[in-house]
């Protein structure tokens, strides 16, 4: 791929919304489970105005993660603690980042890159779970859960009330004791204890789902870490492999491999085996985010056939991401199989030419 040289201007600018934007990732990190912002806005930055504003992105992303677990340390935790969280930062973020970054620079195409930037997401996943455990001999909930208890500890008796009105709010605690912390009437000690347990049925629901989040979040993440910079290179005129967005399609293999994945499993939650039940989660979490995802391409391609502009595509597939999810991902699961690429409508038309081959 040649990229054409950035103006000083478009440097000196994006490096600075690239610093802002790394220091701001403390008001953002809450949305990890769902997608890896840190290094889809990375491979932007870069996109945007090369390896200068990418790396102030990347440096003030690590360092404001530093910073904000850092009060932790006054609460017992330990700064070691806070420079993991910072390196740990650094592994998911700046790692994929860099290999979807590097795939740009050599002109990989769009499907190389595609596949790298999910699987460098997935390796820095798996790499901190077995780094977590071979280290502390522990997995990463009981490790999030008991820095969580600490902090929650460390608050002030105000502070914890107001925390355990927002959980009661919300129907994280319930029963007797929601009533009692809504109306301020819990002692200091149930509001520790009703904040605390809460913190536990979260966690042990986190078991389930967690595996299901990280495939989810790498799939995610991998997507939009080389869809949108190709949007920006494409618009710039830049020479890449570009496949537009209402051009997607389900791989057949992806299909195949994914119902072949949901009948073992399927199997297996039948005998109750042991952990069955997790890998079930982890198969329909990450099956639904990549059948939102095809779901979105053909409403684009829908709509675009159809003469409507890219602003009207872009906020009526938004909305429907926000508020219709299981639609969008209804029409992913049927372009899959019936679509114009479809895994059944392609065996239909194969079966169709060699029966007209035939004769």
């Amino acid at each position: 791929m040649r990229m054409k040289k950035r103006s000083v201007a478009t440097i000196l600018v994006s490096s600075l919304v690239g610093l802002l934007a790394g220091a701001g990732q403390v008001f953002y990190i809450s949305f990890f489970p769902a997608c890896v912002l840190g290094t889809v806005l990375a491979a932007l930055f870069f996109a945007w105005g090369g390896w200068l504003p990418a790396a102030l992105y990347l440096a003030a992303s690590v360092g404001g993660v530093g910073w904000l677990f850092s009060a932790g340390a006054a609460a017992g935790t330990g700064w070691a603690f806070n420079a993991g969280m910072a390196g740990a930062t650094a592994l998911l973020v700046a790692a994929p980042a860099a290999v979807v970054i590097a795939m740009l620079q050599r002109r990989a195409s769009f499907a190389a890159r595609l596949k790298g930037a999910v699987g460098a997401q997935l390796a820095a996943f798996l790499i901190l779970i077995c780094v977590l455990y071979f280290q502390v001999q522990r997995d990463l909930i009981s490790v999030l859960v008991e820095y969580v208890n600490g902090w929650i500890e460390s608050l002030p008796a105000s502070l914890r009330l107001v925390l355990a009105q927002q959980f009661a709010f919300n129907g994280l605690i319930t029963g007797d004791t929601a009533q009692k912390a809504i109306d301020g009437s819990l002692r200091t000690m149930e509001v520790l204890g009703a904040l605390k347990k809460c913190i536990e049925v979260q966690g042990n629901l986190m078991r389930l789902r967690l595996p299901g989040l990280l495939f989810s979040s790498g799939l995610l993440t991998g997507v939009l870490a080389v869809a949108l910079p190709d949007c920006v290179i494409a618009r710039r005129g830049d020479e890449i492999d570009y496949v537009p967005f209402c051009d997607w399609h389900m791989p057949r293999q992806v299909t195949i491999g994914a119902m072949v994945c949901l009948a073992a499993t399927g199997v297996l939650l039948l005998f109750k085996v042991s952990g069955a039940e997790a890998v079930w989660n982890a198969l329909i979490i990450a099956g639904g985010t990549l059948c939102v995802v095809i779901g979105a391409s053909a409403l684009d391609r829908r709509m675009k056939a159809g003469g409507r502009g890219k602003a009207f595509r872009v906020i009526l597939i938004g909305l429907g991401v926000i508020f219709a999810q299981w639609l969008i991902m209804i029409c992913g699961a049927y372009s899959a199989l019936l679509g114009s690429q479809g895994l059944i409508s392609g065996y239909i038309r194969r079966k169709k030419d060699e029966h007209d081959g035939e004769e």
